[in-house]
């Protein structure tokens, strides 16, 4: 279980009301955007989930962000559901401080890390090629952070039928 953000950059032009049923059937809560809370504190049991999309440069043109305070599936296992629905490769942050890499996510539910060129833009950050984290690329195998990562170079995760990841 994760602390209930997320963030998901997505290869596929989602529009809002789409990444909004997506994050509420991930979820099981109803979805909201900031501009729909209700004025004043919430209501004590009421149980929801924020949305803000935004669109970005690049290859990723859609950056996702959904947050609540219940707990709930991991982040890799959140995006590889996210990809699967939107049947597009997704990218999610992952658990080191490492400011280029990534988990990649597929529609078919592999999981892997991965390092992204990122290129700063008038209209925002734009994150562009990626290439997999492997012990065998000279740039990754001295790195310290891809080798303390919870995913190491060259991991693959896989998100099953039942929609709960495993480690392959």
């Amino acid at each position: 279980m994760a602390d209930g953000i997320y963030t998901v950059l997505t290869r596929a032009r989602v529009p809002l009301e789409e990444a909004r049923r997506i994050c509420a059937g991930i979820l099981g809560l109803p979805v909201l955007l900031l501009g729909e809370l209700p004025p004043g504190p919430p209501e004590p049991g009421r149980r929801f989930a924020l949305l803000e999309v935004e669109r970005m440069p690049g290859e990723f043109p859609v950056r996702v962000d959904c947050s609540t305070e219940q707990e709930g599936p991991e982040e890799w296992a959140f995006a590889a559901r996210f990809a699967r629905e939107v049947r597009a490769d997704c990218l999610t942050v992952e658990d080191t401080a490492h400011p280029f890499r990534y988990l990649l996510a597929e529609p078919g539910g592999r999981v892997r890390p991965v390092h992204v060129d990122i290129e700063d833009t008038p209209d925002g950050e734009s994150f562009g090629a990626y290439r997999p984290c492997t012990a065998a690329d000279p740039w990754c195998a001295p790195e310290p952070f891809c080798r303390t990562s919870r995913f190491p170079a060259e991991s693959v995760l896989l998100l099953g039928r039942d929609d709960r990841g495993r480690r392959a």
